[in-house]
């Protein structure tokens, strides 16, 4: 493990999985951007009863804010840290010196992170370090119509586009006509007219949340049509991948 200075400010605070303040589950959804499933209280009891034996280190600067958090649990000799968040990077020496004073404890750290930028190259030796990508969810549009009236659009315009959505859903299973206007999004029913692009609402999907762009999925023969079309549609999307960290 890697060498961390002791922080000059603030301290750390562990405790039990089902004493988590509420200021810890508001700074979840706080920075619950890219993906992640919105905690209702439900949820929260949900996870504390499934995961008793979880725990928590509060990292708080100075003047007794939370700056960040991590939810961790072992087994055996591992140290899992199953969720991490900083504000600054204060948060993230404090509660990495936390971790890394268990070493004499355990002799593995696995982080099960969400994020697929992997940081090794932030450590002093990343060649201490192994990646493993593993595959975990996968996402579904429900309802086209109303996921991209409430989609977070990447344009403030965009000229009239038909698109052809190929689905098991009825509802979805359409030509789509889309323009955007000062941010204003309107997506009808086209059937009938031609499309400019076609795709499946799985490879829609990918492009909606960023995991992959329709550039990329043009190159793979996946999205076929106007690729000028193509890569204006592309632009309207989220370009990070998501973070779906919760299991459902």
């Amino acid at each position: 493990m890697p060498r961390i200075k002791n922080a000059e400010h603030g301290y750390v605070e562990r405790i039990s999985i089902k004493d988590i303040p509420d200021e810890l589950k508001k700074m979840y959804l706080d920075h619950n951007d890219l993906g992640g499933v919105n905690r209702s209280k439900w949820w929260w009891d949900h996870m504390l009863d499934k995961h008793s034996d979880y725990q928590a280190a509060l990292a708080y600067d100075d003047d007794d804010v939370l700056i960040g958090y991590l939810i961790y649990y072992n087994q055996d000799q591992t140290f899992y840290i199953h969720e991490w968040i900083n504000l600054n990077p204060l948060s993230r020496q404090l509660l990495a010196k936390f971790v890394i004073k268990h070493q004499s404890i355990f002799s593995k750290f696995v982080y099960e992170s969400p994020n697929p930028d992997f940081k090794s190259d932030i450590l002093d030796d990343p060649y201490t370090t192994n990646l493993t990508v593993t595959p975990y969810m996968m996402a579904r549009i429900v309802n086209l119509e109303d996921f991209l009236q409430r989609y977070p659009i990447q344009v403030n315009s965009l000229e009239k586009i038909y698109f052809r959505v190929k689905d098991t859903l009825e509802w979805n299973d359409h030509t789509w006509a889309l323009e955007i206007n000062d941010g204003k999004v309107k997506l009808s029913d086209a059937d009938g007219e031609g499309a400019d692009l076609e795709l499946t609402i799985q490879t829609l999907t990918k492009a909606m949340f960023g995991y992959r762009n329709l550039n990329s999925l043009a190159d793979y023969g996946t999205v076929k049509g106007d690729l000028s079309k193509i890569n204006s549609l592309s632009k309207v999307f989220v370009s990070e991948r998501p973070q779906l960290i919760d299991y459902f």
